[in-house]
């Protein structure tokens, strides 16, 4: 019987009720394990599931996977209502921060901040180009 624990963002854990089904992928961390995983949905959840981070799969008392949670979703179904969890191993949290490779002979800062920091959203007001020799 596989157990599924959550970890929330101020520390809590919380053990899904028991699972209806799940699937685990390892890929050897190319990109990175994944899990999916599904339960029947306890009104409980509601202050647990918007705060989860971190996830820890156990079979047997033995640890399967850890990793990050991605999302979560709440369905209808002829079973009633279910709440599935997905989620990659802890690769996904090098794999998420990875940056494009790119070579520069004489980098500008505002080529830099556009292919490295502005693809995520992030603004900065730059005033001046500075390059050095």
């Amino acid at each position: 019987m596989m157990i599924l624990r959550l970890e929330t963002y101020d520390g809590e854990i919380c053990q899904l009720p028991t699972l209806l089904r799940w699937d685990m992928e390892f890929t050897g961390a190319v990109p990175c394990d994944s899990l999916t995983a599904t339960c029947p949905y306890d009104p409980d959840m509601a202050a647990v599931l918007p705060r989860a981070v971190r996830f820890t799969a156990l079979q047997e008392g033995r640890v399967m996977l850890r990793g990050v949670v991605d999302a979560y979703e709440i369905s209808l179904s002829r079973q009633g209502l279910l709440a599935s969890i997905e989620g990659r191993g802890m690769a996904a949290l090098l794999l998420d921060n990875e940056s494009e490779a790119l070579t520069y002979g004489r980098a500008l800062l505002s080529e830099i901040l556009g292919n490295h920091v502005l693809p995520y959203g992030i603004t900065v007001d730059v005033r001046q180009d500075v390059s050095g020799g």
